[in-house]
């Protein structure tokens, strides 16, 4: 501290000691500006003043292309890099654009040109960003570090510092492992829950993960929520028959979208803006489209600026390698019987494949009658209801997804994506305060499949 007085001892003592008393003050002033200027340019370093990204005028609209050329012309808008597809171009299907205000009248009058049908879904996203980081700055102060409450979104660190401080107590054994590390140096991390059984045998077991995609904010969020009640909750006896793994962040990415902020980076030839907010796809690539089984075909990009750029190759991401390895490694001491990933939004259970909109696995009935009793204990909390469906059926085919290689690689039978609330008001913007509702009714779906699969 700097807050001793020299000046402040009333005792004169002789010439010689008011010389040395001198330089000490000398010394411990010098001390106290070091130390300033070493904190002020640490801090700088640390968290660089980025200019946070304004979403003044941005719109997003919403268009269902009916025929095949007016698909090809949303296709064409998607190279766009100044357009933002919130959901995949599919005909029939729900297509979500944000569009920034200076390109509205553009793009609308395309839309007229091809008869393309469209609505505005959100107004003003700056509106829906701006309350969201005004939420987010306003619960800080009244929480600690290592707490999660569910009333706000929270930062990869604070995720990770909470998970690693959960105490389950004598029911359930929780143990962690670092199973990588992302392009980042962040640690990957999964969590283990069991009832601490010694059995020697690999026990029936359960993968959950979230935040694929740095954008989905709502998915770490839910799956913290799964967690805490495997903890917690004492009537969960089926941790008595099954083991659960769960990652809540598969993407450490999205520790940069909680902040607001942007960066620049290289989009092939020229240097293009990209942010890094909750609306970004990831920093560049997107881990669901690189999964290595049908890695390249439909629904992915080779192009660095889209939201669904693939990366250079299959498994070229750690945070995706990583992940895959583990699932890999760990089949001596799991039987895997289920992976499930969590992801927004749309409200969909959406079974495999999704490289293909004709191609369903050998197992489909089966995963199909699971998938509909799962939407069955998620609807009866809160009455939302959920499209259950062949993946590349429902929303058009995308490939060197997480899903298809669980069933298909790993040899996961009942492989999952849930796609979260909600069907687009919000769309990635959902606010805080359907948190706690969105993680209540996902909770049951995943109870219902932890206790199915020790049938």
């Amino acid at each position: 501290s700097c807050e001793f007085e020299v000046s402040s001892i009333n005792w004169v003592p002789p010439a010689l000691t008011l010389q040395f008393i001198k330089m000490l003050k000398y010394i411990i002033i010098t001390i106290c500006v070091v130390g300033f200027v070493e904190s002020f340019f640490w801090e700088l370093w640390s968290n660089p003043i980025i200019p946070v990204r304004e979403f003044n005028g941005h719109k997003v609209y919403r268009v269902v292309p009916e025929t095949l050329e007016q698909l090809d012309v949303l296709k064409w808008l998607e190279a766009d890099n100044d357009l933002d597809f919130w959901t995949d171009a599919a005909i029939y299907q729900n297509v979500d654009i944000m569009i920034q205000k200076d390109k509205v009248n553009e793009i609308l009058n395309t839309f007229k040109e091809y008869e393309i049908q469209y609505q505005v879904m959100i107004e003003d996203v700056e509106t829906l960003v701006a309350a969201e980081r005004h939420a987010i700055e306003n619960h800080k102060p009244s929480r600690r570090f290592d707490e999660i409450d569910w009333y706000s979104y929270y930062s990869y660190d604070e995720i990770i510092a909470w998970a690693d401080s959960l105490d389950c107590g004598e029911n359930v054994d929780i143990s962690s492992q670092v199973y990588g590390s992302s392009s980042e140096g962040r640690d990957l991390k999964v969590y283990k829950f069991t009832n601490g059984s010694s059995d020697p045998n690999p026990r029936p077991s359960m993968w959950v993960d979230g935040t694929f995609h740095a954008r989905e904010w709502i998915s770490p969020a839910t799956v913290t929520y799964f967690m805490n009640d495997l903890c917690r909750n004492p009537s969960n006896t089926f941790l008595n028959d099954v083991d659960i793994y769960v990652v809540p962040i598969v993407n450490p990415d999205y520790e940069f979208s909680t902040n607001f902020l942007v960066t620049w980076t290289e989009c092939g030839e020229k240097q293009e803006r990209i942010t890094i907010h909750p609306l970004d796809a990831s920093v560049l690539v997107y881990p669901n489209r690189n999964f290595e089984f049908k890695f390249g075909g439909n629904g992915t990009s080779n192009d660095k600026c889209s939201n669904n750029y693939r990366g250079p190759n299959a498994w070229s991401e750690p945070e995706v390698r990583s992940l895959a390895e583990y699932l890999i490694s760990t089949t001596n001491s799991a039987d895997w019987r289920a992976y499930i990933t969590v992801h927004s939004y749309g409200q969909y259970i959406l079974i495999p494949y999704s490289f293909d909109n004709e191609t369903f696995p050998a197992d489909f009935p089966e995963m199909e009658n699971l998938a509909t009793d799962m939407e069955s204990a998620m609807k009866a909390i809160h009455g939302t209801p959920f499209t259950v469906g062949h993946s590349g059926s429902i929303l058009g085919p995308t490939s060197g997804c997480a899903d298809d290689w669980a069933y298909e690689v790993a040899n996961i039978t009942y492989s999952y994506t849930y796609e979260l609330r909600d069907t687009g008001r919000f769309g990635f913007l959902l606010p805080a305060q359907y948190i706690i509702p969105t993680a209540e009714e996902t909770l049951e779906g995943l109870k219902y499949a932890a206790r199915f699969i020790t049938l």
